[in-house]
């Protein structure tokens, strides 16, 4: 009986679908895409604020120390930021797996 390959086989599992290979090169462009328009969101929202100024007016504001005007300054960068690419990071991290049928995750968790 001669013995055949795995891959000779016309239903092998080691061949790849090319319908799912498809979906895995669209995933990978829309992750991509995502992830640069994220980077740029975020260097805008950055620059937004280091040209309006955004620490000098939290140091003026805040009472005390110049190491605690420091703090609040990074804090409200920070949470600017996060405001800023929230949206992406949602369609990046829950929206855009959920579509591919890589996550089947509830939005609570």
């Amino acid at each position: 009986m001669a013995e055949t390959a795995i891959a000779d086989t016309p239903e092998s599992p080691l061949e790849p679908d090319p319908q799912r290979q498809e979906e895995a090169r669209r995933y990978g462009r829309l992750q991509r895409r995502a992830y640069f328009l994220d980077l740029l969101v975020g260097g805008g929202a950055v620059g937004a604020w280091w040209l309006a100024g955004g620490a000098r007016v939290v140091a003026e504001a805040a009472p005390g120390p110049a190491s605690l005007a420091a703090v609040l300054a990074a804090l409200a960068l920070a949470g600017a930021y996060a405001l800023a690419t929230a949206p992406l990071d949602w369609y990046r991290g829950y929206l855009l797996p959920r579509r591919f049928k890589l996550s089947l995750q509830p939005l609570r968790g």
